[in-house]
């Protein structure tokens, strides 16, 4: 049912509602029968996953939707699922003025974006689209790069958590060593960029 499949930037930063009664139990017990799903914030959390947290339960159809009244404060309680799990159950993605009607949804966007800061370089990062085809399902942060030199022509890829970006330029902390490269090891930062390699486009590591 996923609107947009795997592409998670049309629902980034965006309420949608969720119809799925999977665990609906686990957040309300009243009044089940009128719920068949929830309203949903989707972020991009300080780990790098894409989440969702619950704003609100309700009942919806695909032109038509309605909260209920289930006695849970969802400004103070914070319960937050992987969008990854419920990409499938996407409905509907609501525009802005939910956001600029609802006292309780600004507080949940402010609330919720303010507990995941990061710095500015990594938001650069973030921001760069033409690299979400390399980014993880899991984790939006890390990214297949590939280790190449004349020196060693082995091609081999590693997983980059991708750390900022400037000029052209990507760093990222390395999650795994890369074979044949010996001299590198876990946690050191490398850079990379969008290069063409045999009319492939990857992101080439810069040693």
């Amino acid at each position: 049912m996923a609107i947009y499949g795997n592409d998670f930037r049309p629902y980034l930063n965006k309420f949608v509602f969720i119809r799925s009664t999977e665990g609906i139990e686990d957040i309300s017990a009243h009044d089940p029968d009128n719920i068949n799903g929830y309203f949903a914030y989707i972020f991009w959390s300080d780990n790098g996953e894409i989440c969702l947290r619950i704003a609100d339960v309700g009942y919806g159809l695909e032109d038509y939707f309605e909260t209920s009244d289930v006695g849970i404060d969802f400004t103070k309680q914070s319960i937050v699922f992987p969008l990854l799990d419920k990409l499938d159950d996407i409905l509907y993605i609501f525009d802005s003025n939910v956001v600029a009607d609802s006292e309780k949804y600004s507080k949940i966007v402010a609330e919720t974006e303010m507990a995941n800061l990061i710095d500015e370089e990594l938001i650069n990062a973030r921001e760069n689209i033409e690299i979400d085809g390399f980014r993880e399902e899991n984790n939006k942060d890390i990214l297949t790069v590939i280790f190449f030199t004349k020196q060693l022509p082995i091609k081999s890829k590693a997983k980059v958590k991708s750390i900022s970006f400037s000029k052209g330029i990507f760093k990222g902390e390395l999650l795994q060593v890369p074979f044949g490269w010996q001299e590198l090891k876990k946690g050191d930062h490398v850079k990379f960029k969008i290069e063409k390699i045999s009319g492939d486009t990857v992101l080439l590591a810069l040693l």
